[in-house]
């Protein structure tokens, strides 16, 4: 795992505090936190441009200045809304709006904003998320959305794939053939021309429920093929930039997924080998995302009470975020400091942000938990998505997608109250075949090593890029996954 940002900085301050940069001894880590808190966004550039400029500063100090200083760059871009764009964008998107509900919105703290350089910034998603952060607002959304027709086809979908289950011993069933084709465009001349651009797509992972994956095609060929059980399986392609057009980039595979359903009975649960590789490696905390903070380990004791039973505490856990989180499109993940804490702290969060919330309070009670993420591509619809499996002896690897149990609970309005909870019911231990999962670790290293920045340093599915060992980040290329169903 590459560090950046916390990890590193653990590092290379251990060099500059003893004695290099503008003023011996000042904590420079202390001092950039302080002005990227208060919105001083150009005094801490200048502050980290001072210490570059020292040149006495280590190989570590200087990719953790540089990161420092991305970072800023990146929130920027997440936080690109001013007040004038936001209330354009509320006028033509909620129904009846009034001026005086954005004051209140602000005072309640559902606005995602800060101060950047004296002017209040808006995160580019504010007015979607106040349709998820007050529920009943979706009712004024603009254009107004058809959920029922969505809403049906979805427990249509799981109600069959749990009677399918009823006529087999096999958890694996009702197989569904894709083929889809990843495509990445880097704008044109975002880098010079003659250059090599590296680029790492997401490919299929095999997965007991995910198998028969085939390379159709590449545009250039392949020049690497990450392996089969790779916890961050990628295609790496190059190919040289060309002046005034864009670089593409296009992987076609094909592959079969199946839905999985479990019957689990906490009865039948097997005491855990904790002293193999798989338990202490999924039972450990992770920084900077997965820490067992004092304020996790307090929820967990309210959540979990005296329930010995792992099957249990994970279902409690499960209940918990279900009925506790809502949704929020999310702020970048590179630039957040503890994502399980953020979530904690602000009772929302988006699919992968719920993943790891979930995965902490697992390992925290000794339940192995670990990542799982690629693309939801049921019919009409396709979209990046983030959950998670847990270990319960002697059923192995079960999936808990958490996001969309709180999805069901909180956002469902069309279903009757049996419906719903058959929604909320089956994403703990069941999943839909209408997936496609590349990774199975988070903050894992891509192979070929990336030399620069990840653009998202905790998942991967929409796709890496770099040149001359530099990132190219996600405002310098564009993505799609076209689906075929087989």
């Amino acid at each position: 795992m590459r560090a950046h940002g916390p990890l590193l900085w653990a590092v290379a301050m251990i060099t500059f505090l003893a004695g290099c940069g503008p003023k011996k001894g000042v904590d420079v880590r202390r001092e950039l936190d302080r002005l990227e808190r208060e919105g001083q966004f150009r005094k801490a550039e200048a502050l980290l441009d001072s210490v570059r400029a020292n040149g006495k500063i280590s190989a570590e100090l200087e990719r953790a200045l540089s990161w420092e200083k991305e970072k800023l760059r990146r929130i920027r871009i997440d936080y690109h809304l001013t007040r004038e764009d936001l209330l354009a964008e509320l006028r033509k998107r909620v129904a009846d709006f009034r001026e005086e509900e954005l004051a209140t919105w602000e005072r309640e703290g559902k606005l995602d904003r800060r101060l950047i350089d004296g002017e209040m910034r808006y995160l580019y998603a504010s007015v979607s998320n106040l349709f998820w952060r007050y529920p009943e607002l979706r009712a004024r959304q603009l254009p107004k959305p058809e959920r029922a027709k969505e809403e049906r086809d979805l427990y249509v979908l799981l109600r069959q794939i749990l009677d399918a289950r009823q006529s087999t011993a096999d958890r694996f069933v009702l197989p569904q053939r894709f083929r889809c084709t990843h495509v990445v465009q880097v704008k044109a001349d975002a880098v010079p021309p003659g250059k090599v651009v590296h680029c790492w797509i997401p490919y299929p992972r095999a997965f007991p429920f995910q198998c028969d994956i085939r390379l159709v095609s590449s545009d250039p060929p392949l020049s690497w093929l990450d392996e089969p059980e790779s916890p961050i399986r990628s295609a790496y392609l190059e190919k040289a930039a060309e002046p005034g057009k864009p670089t593409v980039f296009r992987v076609t595979y094909e592959y079969t997924s199946y839905a999985t359903v479990n019957v689990l009975d906490p009865n039948r649960v097997a005491p855990y080998d904790t002293t193999s590789p798989l338990y202490r490696y999924y039972t450990a905390e992770r920084p900077p995302h997965i820490v067992f903070t004092k304020e996790m380990r307090a929820l967990s004791d309210r959540v979990v009470g005296r329930e010995k039973n792992p099957l249990r505490i994970a279902r409690a856990i499960y209940d918990w975020v279900v009925e506790n989180l809502l949704y929020s499109y999310a702020h970048e993940y590179s630039t957040l400091s503890n994502i399980s804490q953020f979530v904690l702290e602000h009772r929302y969060g988006d699919c992968g942000q719920k993943a790891l919330f979930y995965m902490t309070l697992c390992r925290l009670n000794g339940i192995p938990a670990r990542w799982q993420s690629g693309w939801v591509i049921r019919p009409g619809s396709k979209s990046i998505h983030d959950w998670c499996e847990i270990y319960i002896p002697p059923y192995g690897w079960i999936p808990v997608d958490p996001d969309r149990g709180a999805w069901a609970h909180h956002y469902l309005t069309t279903l009757a109250p049996e419906e719903k909870q058959t929604v909320v019911d089956f994403f703990f231990g069941n999943l839909d075949q209408f997936r496609m999962a590349a990774n199975c670790d988070h903050q894992a290293e891509l192979y070929p090593p990336k030399q620069s920045f990840r653009s998202d340093d905790v998942d991967f599915q929409r796709a890496e890029l770099e040149c001359d060992g530099q990132n190219l980040y996600f405002d310098q290329f564009d993505y799609d996954l076209e689906v075929e169903l087989l």
